[in-house]
């Protein structure tokens, strides 16, 4: 008939879309520079540089970058997430940094049994210490260091950065800890073991990855995913002589804490002590003890 029927009821749309893409509004020239921008819906925002990332939780649209950038051009790239969980367009952007460095400052350091000890004169709010260029530690308001996680001779080179995030580097000086014998401790305080009764020491190291499987329909067998998780365990077999038991003492006291393993073969295990077990007869004690590689929590 050409008539319109009558309207059903009414329903409630709801259109999730992507925030709108931030706008950068400033970057400081320092190391750490102070970032700054604008954005709507933001729950959260991801910046990038140079590839290194790092978020902010909440509406916040302020961060100082947490880690030294080196003097020269850098690549910014910021984004927000909204309440739905959806990822707004990239803004990007490149800036500069400098450094008014002053003259570099005088590293020196010496070896010592297992460790290196490692000294300067000027003072810094914050130091930071590279062993082969790689960031080993970040120190506040200290004028030595000892690195007890070394086996070999490695190049030491500090950073002191000031209040502003300026920084100035040392010299660089090489260094190799003394290893008179195996030994296993913690912070500087070890124990040694210098052998094992009729035979060498044995280290046994066992590795696994968490592997998840899951059977789909038409397959006889499961398909694998690694977790990408590996778990190692190294159990080590030493002995004792009958006036050395004080070790084993102090070595079952570690048991649960952080300790650090390394011998003249140039094994190093760090990790967490596990069980320690001894059998005693006419010659003394013939022991062994595990340690499961794990990193310490820093806090």
């Amino acid at each position: 008939s050409g008539v319109a029927g009558t309207w059903s009821e009414g329903v409630l749309l709801t259109v999730r879309g992507a925030p709108p893409m931030p706008e950068i509004i400033f970057i400081g020239e320092t190391p750490l520079p102070e970032i700054r921008w604008g954005a709507e819906e933001q729950y959260v925002a991801e910046i990038d540089i140079d590839g290194m990332r790092q978020r902010v939780y909440g509406s916040a649209k302020i961060y100082l970058w947490p880690d030294i950038l080196e003097e020269g051009s850098h690549h910014l790239k910021l984004r927000v997430q909204n309440l739905y969980g959806l990822w707004s367009k990239w803004a990007e952007t490149s800036f500069q940094t400098s450094s008014q460095s002053r003259t570099a400052f005088l590293l020196s350091g010496e070896s010592v049994d297992f460790g290196v000890n490692l000294m300067w004169t000027e003072t810094f709010p914050q130091v930071q210490v590279f062993r082969d260029g790689k960031r080993i530690a970040k120190l506040e308001n200290q004028e030595d260091f000892s690195d007890w996680s070394s086996v070999k001779e490695a190049k030491y080179r500090l950073r002191g950065i000031d209040e502003n995030g300026y920084y100035t580097d040392s010299n660089v000086v090489s260094l190799a800890p003394k290893l008179p014998c195996a030994a296993v401790g913690r912070q500087g305080e070890w124990i040694r073991m210098k052998g094992r009764f009729n035979e060498s020491p044995e280290l046994n190291r066992s590795t696994q990855q968490a592997v998840h499987y899951q059977f789909y329909a038409g397959r006889s067998q499961p398909v694998a995913y690694p977790s990408g998780r590996v778990e190692r365990n190294c159990r080590f077999s030493y002995s004792l002589f009958p006036n050395e038991k004080d070790k084993l003492l102090r070595l079952e006291e570690l048991s649960g804490s952080h300790v650090i393993y390394k011998d003249r073969r140039g094994n190093l295990v760090e990790g967490t002590l596990g069980a320690v077990s001894a059998s005693e007869h006419y010659y003394g004690w013939d022991i062994s003890f595990e340690i499961q590689e794990a990193q310490e929590d820093e806090e």
